[in-house]
């Protein structure tokens, strides 16, 4: 019988599903009889949720598992979950040729079936009967982060030398991002853990973009249905009014397996008589076009106050590589810039230096970010990073962009942002994720 001290913890990146799937990890052990502990040397179990969407989150995610491989009770139970078990699972990187395939003592138990980790420890409440967190606790996030400084620290250098140097040089930038931690409790972090609660409505997406690897953890859309969603919307509504930040790895692919829409999942929640807010999470480019004046209807109500939309590309040529469907450019920046009227915050997801981009397809990706008028609109760039077993990396590995040409691409689109916000910067004003990013590509850059 195992001792009941558990450790708990996901790396400091990582999505915010990642962390609530790491608060509903805490809630299951804690319902089951298990005591947490913030000492990772002192626990009989230990759990981490690694994020792998990226080549660096995956390496930086496999040099914290042999941290704590280094650093665990020689006896402690040691079980890995989150996107990293499932991504990159043929990889020939050598980090996890010698942490996940020739360490014994791992179990990696996935996001969709954690039924391994419900034997390790004899639950007597299985994992999938315990609801998903409420919210993610900004102690966790800061928790986090200092876990992931001292999987590279100097200790980590002696043990693997230079194996570990692209890592290390990246977060050799500590002292100067620290103090965006503290900020990330005020600030960017309000609508993720402080403001909002989480409201997990589907797992898994019914899209097949050519770079993603996400899939492979996380499968098709797996919707949560309406009813149960709405139990839970109005068991935890208040009269003075909610924030609920409306989650799901793909929230335009609600429904699409239960016979519904995303629409249909708004709706309700939109008409209610409450004083709630929403958040959407993760939502689609052609989702919100498609849906049309369905979706300015919702918007109408004055609920809806951020949307995370995914619009990677603006290029017809570039989204058909990625498997992405062309969205009529004028439409698109009437539709951001008609949402300016009801204030609504607006976070948009963009991929610089995708196999085979040109410097004509990325300026069409420039020209369009400075056609968006909204001051409430704010462009998040990210390098292109093939992942292991991906069409796009199958497809077009002899088209890959230089890594420092797509570096620089994102570094520009962030400039540009700030440009665009500078004499009106709204709310994100004082966004540390920007900053931290800018930072790390500069760093990237030298």
């Amino acid at each position: 019988m195992l001792t009941k001290t558990a450790w708990v913890s996901n790396g400091f990146y990582g999505c915010i599903l990642n962390f609530n799937h790491t608060m509903r990890i805490k809630k299951y052990l804690s319902i089951n009889g298990w005591k947490l502990t913030e000492n990772l040397s002192h626990a009989d179990l230990i759990i981490y949720s690694g994020c792998a969407v990226f080549n660096f989150y995956e390496k930086k995610a496999l040099a914290e598992v042999d941290y704590i491989l280094i650093s665990k009770k020689t006896d402690a139970h040691f079980v890995v979950t989150g996107c990293l078990p499932q991504i990159n699972k043929k990889s020939k990187i050598s980090y996890k040729q010698k942490i996940l395939s020739d360490r014994a003592g791992i179990l990696e138990s996935t996001i969709r079936d954690m039924s391994p980790l419900d034997k390790l420890i004899q639950a007597r409440i299985p994992f999938a009967q315990v609801p998903h967190a409420n919210s993610v606790d900004i102690k966790q996030g800061k928790n986090a982060w200092n876990f992931s400084i001292e999987a590279i620290n100097e200790k980590m250098l002696r043990v693997r030398g230079k194996a570990y140097q692209f890592v290390y040089r990246v977060f050799s930038t500590t002292e100067k991002m620290m103090p965006f931690v503290d900020e990330l409790s005020n600030s960017a972090s309000d609508w993720i853990s402080k403001k909002y609660e989480t409201l997990v409505v589907g797992v898994g997406c019914s899209n097949a973009c050519s770079y993603c690897a996400i899939k492979f953890s996380k499968g098709n859309i797996k919707s949560i249905p309406l009813e149960s969603v709405m139990q839970q919307y109005f068991s935890r509504s208040r009269p003075k009014g909610k924030k609920f930040l409306i989650l799901s790895d793909d929230l335009g692919s609600w429904g699409k397996d239960i016979d519904s829409n995303w629409i249909e999942l708004l709706k309700p929640m939109a008409k209610a008589n409450d004083k709630n807010k929403h958040g959407l999470y993760n939502l689609g480019i052609k989702d919100i076009i498609e849906a049309g004046d369905d979706f300015k209807e919702i918007i109408t109500y004055r609920k809806i106050d951020f949307i995370m939309i995914a619009i990677q590309h603006v290029n017809p040529d570039v989204l058909k590589r990625m498997n992405r469907p062309y969205v009529d450019i004028d439409r698109m920046v009437d539709m951001i810039n008609w949402l300016a009227e009801y204030k609504v915050d607006l976070l948009g997801h963009f991929i610089c230096g995708f196999a085979g981009e040109t410097e004509e397809q990325y300026a069409d990706l420039v020209n369009f970010i400075k056609r968006i008028k909204n001051k409430n609109f704010h462009a998040y760039p990210f390098p292109y990073s093939p992942r292991s077993g991906t069409l796009a990396a199958k497809a077009f590995l002899n088209d890959e962009v230089n890594k420092k040409v797509a570096l620089k691409r994102a570094h520009q689109i962030m400039r540009l942002n700030r440009a665009r916000l500078l004499f009106n910067p709204g709310r994100w004003k004082q966004l540390p994720i920007n900053l931290m990013h800018t930072d790390i590509l500069k760093k990237y850059l030298r």
